[in-house]
């Protein structure tokens, strides 16, 4: 299933869900160890200091964690469903956005597709999340919302700069 132009936009964080889009685990590969990864429990922390200076990828270091994250999300996708709600998924990266930003901070996740924007009302806002390796999960979302977005005269895109 796919979004649909006729429901583009969030009016209240309280209404009835029509549409939403759940991320997946594919390409999942965690930045190489920094002080600034200390929320990570301390598995991860040790896989992380353990692979150097490269990303961490979490479907071959940790395939169990990975499994499970991923029918973490395909049982949430298949949960809104089952309710009624449209659901989307984006796609993998390409090779070009899994190299964007990667010689500041290598890495690729596209776990939280909430995270890099913001809706109100029919404004949405790319944001610029902080740290380099999570930038780019915009692209795949784009492909998703662009459409939309096009399609309805009213509705505003923006795209916060890098800082």
């Amino acid at each position: 299933m796919s979004l649909t132009a006729s429901c583009f936009g969030v009016y209240t964080d309280y209404g009835k869900l029509r549409g939403a889009i759940v991320g997946n685990a594919e390409g999942l590969s965690l930045p190489p160890f920094n002080p600034t990864l200390h929320h990570y429990n301390d598995e991860v922390q040790a896989a992380l200091k353990a692979s150097g200076d490269q990303p961490l990828d979490i479907r071959t270091a940790m395939p169990e964690r990975w499994e499970k994250t991923t029918e973490q999300l395909d049982n949430l996708a298949a949960l809104y469903q089952e309710n009624g709600i449209t659901v989307s998924r984006p796609r993998p990266y390409t090779a070009a956005e899994t190299c964007y930003l990667a010689e500041l901070q290598p890495g690729a996740s596209l776990l939280y597709p909430a995270d890099p924007v913001y809706t109100v009302g029919k404004h949405y806002l790319e944001l610029n999340i902080r740290r380099a390796y999570r930038r780019k999960e915009v692209f795949p979302l784009r492909e998703l919302l662009v459409p939309l977005l096009a399609a309805d005269p009213e509705t505003h895109h923006t795209i916060m700069p890098p800082a």
